[in-house]
C-alpha cells in the first residue's frame, strides 16, 4: 500500500509564471500582427518562432510544477512530474535528517536542470559541498528534509506538503533524524 501526497506551490510561482505567459504571448501576437501588416522586415518572421520556445519550455515548467507529487510505500518514495520521475529507496539511504540548522555546505552553488524562481527550486543542483542534489522547495525555507544517499547524491524536499510527508514517513516507519534548534 502507498500513500500519494500532492505537492503545492506558492502563489507568487504561479504569478510570476502567469505573467511570463502573457508577456510572451502577447509578444508573440504582436509580431503575427507585425507580419501581416508588413512592419516586419523580410527576412525577420523567425522572430515569431523563437519566441515560442520560451513559451513551449515555460509552459512546460508550469505543468510539471503544478502537476507533482510524492507516493510513498514501506521500501521507496517517488516524486512525480512531466520532466522528473526520482525514486529514493530505502536500502539507498545513508541518512535522513528533518532540521531548521541547514548546514553551508548544503546551499545551493548552481543549477544542473530544473527551475529556479522566487520561492521555488525544483530539479538538480550542485551543492557548495561539491554533492549532487535534487531540490523541491517551495515558498521559505524554515524547515527542510534532507535524504542523503549512500551514492552521494542529496534530496532536499521543503514546502507546506512537509508535515503531511513527515507524518506518512512516521507511518512507515521511515527513520528520521531531528536536528531542531530555535
Amino acid at each position: 500500500m502507498s500513500q500519494k501526497i500532492r505537492v503545492s506551490f506558492q502563489r507568487n510561482t504561479i504569478a510570476i509564471f502567469a505573467f511570463l505567459i502573457a508577456f510572451i504571448i502577447a509578444l508573440d501576437s504582436y509580431l503575427v500582427l507585425a507580419k501581416y501588416h508588413n512592419l516586419i522586415q523580410r527576412g525577420e518572421e523567425y522572430l515569431v518562432f523563437i519566441l515560442l520556445i520560451p513559451f513551449v519550455i515555460l509552459l512546460l515548467a508550469f505543468l510539471t510544477l503544478f502537476n507533482s507529487y510524492f507516493t510513498i510505500s514501506n521500501d521507496k518514495i517517488e516524486i512525480h512530474s512531466y520532466i522528473y520521475h526520482e525514486k529514493i529507496n530505502r536500502d539507498d539511504i545513508e541518512k535522513i535528517v528533518f532540521t531548521n540548522n541547514l548546514d553551508p555546505g548544503y546551499l545551493v552553488s548552481f543549477r544542473i536542470t530544473g527551475y529556479n524562481f522566487p520561492g521555488t527550486q525544483f530539479g538538480w543542483f550542485r551543492l557548495t559541498n561539491g554533492k549532487k542534489a535534487f531540490l523541491l522547495i517551495s515558498g521559505k525555507v524554515n524547515n527542510i528534509l534532507i535524504f542523503e544517499l549512500k551514492d552521494g547524491k542529496v534530496f532536499m524536499i521543503s514546502g507546506n506538503f512537509l508535515e503531511k510527508l513527515i507524518n506518512y514517513l512516521n507511518i512507515y516507519k521511515w527513520d528520521v533524524i531531528k536536528n531542531m534548534s530555535y
